[in-house]
């Protein structure tokens, strides 16, 4: 849980530091928030209850954990958080709780007994390494691959969902742009002068008839061309 904390905080203040978006671009929401209430509390269930109703409150937490994730997946931290609960409900399911590794409690200093859905890794535990086997230093916590997984997809959902809109305009602030873009200078102060010549191109000629290209008219003698061939071949058609 003091990994989450902190892996939310995180990502909260990284989101505040990224580049706001525009004004109008949609902010990400969460959908079915009713979903992490309905987890949040099956989870509390299985840290009270004991026996076999432990893993199976514990299962239903994860489930609904899960379904949230889906229901916001359009948020890439959310999809990577439903992977890693996936994990956790893997191991639950395989091993009836989740297993404990002794050698890891020792390693972060924690108690070696559990309670609730979680139990001591045993031999006959199938995929163990599932199950939370990774010592956290200073913190006296023994975490899961799932829970990493879910504290790093955790923190880019926190960040996405911080991030900054820039202000929308006011409209003394639209109206003031519309008469900046709309209104033409009459003073040219920059850039090149027009060329006094034409550069290229017979319609842009100095001398248009003698550019232009020769045309022979069979129809209309004096649309043809002045040129001497070009008439004598007019009168020979």
């Amino acid at each position: 849980m003091l990994l989450l904390l902190v892996a939310v905080l995180v990502g909260g203040a990284m989101g505040l530091r990224r580049t706001p978006t525009g004004a109008h671009t949609p902010r990400p929401a969460l959908e079915r928030i009713w979903l992490l209430g309905v987890g949040a509390a099956l989870h509390a269930a299985a840290l009270l209850l004991d026996g076999g109703l432990a893993p199976l409150a514990l299962a239903a937490s994860l489930t609904a954990f899960i379904a949230a994730a889906a229901a916001n997946r359009h948020l890439t931290g959310m999809a990577v958080v439903g992977f890693g609960l996936l994990l956790n409900l893997t191991a639950v399911v395989l091993n009836n709780g989740v297993p404990v590794r002794q050698s890891a409690l020792e390693q972060a200093g924690a108690p070696a007994t559990v309670d609730g859905p979680r139990h001591l890794e045993t031999g006959s535990d199938a995929f163990g390494v599932l199950g939370d086997a990774l010592p956290v230093p200073l913190t006296g916590n023994v975490v899961s691959f799932g829970d990493l997984i879910v504290i790093l997809g955790a923190a880019e959902a926190v960040r996405e969902l911080t991030r900054r809109r820039r202000r929308r305009w006011s409209e003394a602030e639209r109206t003031a742009y519309r008469v900046r873009t709309t209104t033409a200078s009459v003073v040219q102060d920059w850039g090149a002068a027009p060329r006094p010549r034409p550069s290229s191109g017979p319609q842009y000629s100095e001398n248009p008839d003698d550019t232009a290209p020769l045309i022979i008219d069979l129809d209309n003698e004096r649309a043809t061309s002045g040129r001497r061939e070009l008439v004598a071949a007019s009168h020979r058609r």
